[in-house]
């Protein structure tokens, strides 16, 4: 019986792991994909501003690392 709550236990600390990503990659959304949603001018500059706010969010997102699967279109479609 003693065995029981420490699998339940065990299960519980390896799957937290898994999911830690969701909160990040929501934060990384909200922070930057409306910046990577802006147009810009067709200027050096533009095209600088563009690439900056494009790489930003992908950083943002791969540094979540894994999310449960509800969240993986919206990782995939945000890289």
């Amino acid at each position: 019986m003693r065995r029981l709550p420490v699998a339940v236990l065990a299960g519980l600390l390896l799957a937290t792991p898994a999911f830690a990503g969701d909160a990040e990659l929501l934060r990384a959304k909200a922070r930057y994909l409306p910046a990577a949603q802006l147009s810009y001018g067709d200027d050096p500059d533009g095209a600088q501003a563009r690439y900056d706010a494009g790489r930003a969010l992908v950083e943002a997102v791969l540094a979540a690392g894994k999310v449960r699967p509800g969240l993986a279109q919206l990782r995939a479609v945000m890289l």
